[in-house]
């Protein structure tokens, strides 16, 4: 029998060797977490390093959470969770991207302790004569409010564009006056809601919207009130911008006077949704609005005034203001 050369016999051994070598494929990564909008680029190594001309197969389990390109790069599209595979030849990697709502930075509205009492809600002035069947107030009748907070101010656009990071079309549209400080207006009553709604998820709080009695007690100045027809005097030019004074334009918050509480705009500059569907209509999807605007009479800036309107309506006039629960002793 021959025996080969020893040059050779090794070769065939280095042949072998190598030959038994198994492609695989690894990632950096087999997790990670992004933002919505964001971007991360992964990144795959064919084993043994030697291996040519292998192409990399990128998919995502799941394109409305995540999308990968062909070079690796994800991005995250919506919260979920969505699994990126690399592939090759029969071999696989793969890594969990989680998508997460990007965490907004939010300075909360200014809220005034508003102590609870019993006062006169609905007409208490010397205008319950021109009620008619055309306005939605009636005379007083005697009402009682548990503790709660109001804002300081109308919800202003600054606010709005945090919590929401943009504006609704019907806004961007319109004409209102537009400025970080002017109230947020031309929304609608369901646009109102999925504000709130994001503002509590953001917060962890109970923001909502006050009730017509809430919302009318604060006005007059809760159990500091001095019985002023407008909110803060009976001179409504201290307290308002309404139709005579307004030049036909919404003006930013905090300008005028506040009421005895220190609450401000709760006489004209926009009328304000409240949580009160219109009671002589109950399924008519109608809710009230109180306050006057800067288009209003001095009649519809009274404090005792108010109006309803259908939720998907809108109007420059319109705007809102945010209530906070007390926690009762």
């Amino acid at each position: 029998m021959k025996t080969l050369p020893l040059i050779l016999t090794t070769s065939i051994v280095l042949f072998l060797f190598t030959s038994c070598e198994k492609t695989d494929i690894q990632l950096n990564k087999t997790a990670f977490t992004l933002n919505i909008g964001e971007t991360e680029t992964l990144v795959a190594t064919v084993l043994p390093d030697n291996e040519e001309n292998m192409t990399v197969n990128w998919t995502s389990s799941n394109t409305a959470v995540a999308t990968v390109d062909l070079h690796g790069q994800v991005t995250a599209k919506a919260v979920g969770t969505a699994i990126i595979t690399a592939s090759i030849v029969n071999k696989t990697a793969k890594c969990t991207v989680t998508v997460i709502e990007k965490a907004v930075s939010i300075e909360e509205p200014e809220m005034i302790f508003v102590e609870g009492g019993t006062f006169m809600f609905g007409c208490t002035d010397d205008e319950c004569d021109s009620l008619n069947e055309f306005t939605f107030e009636q005379p007083a009748v005697e009402k009682t409010v548990k503790s709660f907070y109001i804002a300081k101010y109308p919800v202003t656009q600054k606010l709005w564009k945090e919590v929401m990071g943009d504006f609704p079309q019907g806004f961007t549209e319109s004409n209102c006056g537009k400025g970080n400080n002017y109230p947020m207006c031309c929304i609608n009553f369901i646009e109102v809601q999925e504000f709130i709604l994001k503002l509590n998820q953001a917060t962890g709080k109970e923001y909502g919207l006050p009730s017509s009695i809430e919302w009318e007690y604060a006005a007059r100045g809760g159990n500091k009130s001095k019985g002023y027809k407008y909110s803060g005097s009976d001179n409504i030019d201290e307290v308002a911008w309404y139709k005579e004074n307004s030049n036909g334009a919404l003006h930013p918050v905090g300008q005028k006077k506040a009421n005895e509480l220190g609450i401000y705009d709760m006489s004209g500059n926009v009328e304000e949704w409240v949580g009160n569907l219109w009671a002589p209509k109950p399924k008519s999807e109608m809710y009230q609005k109180r306050n006057g605007s800067w288009n209003s009479t001095k009649f519809n800036c009274r404090v005792s005034a108010y109006s309803a309107t259908i939720t998907y309506f809108r109007s420059t006039q319109w705007g809102f203001r945010l209530v906070l629960p007390a926690q009762e002793p």
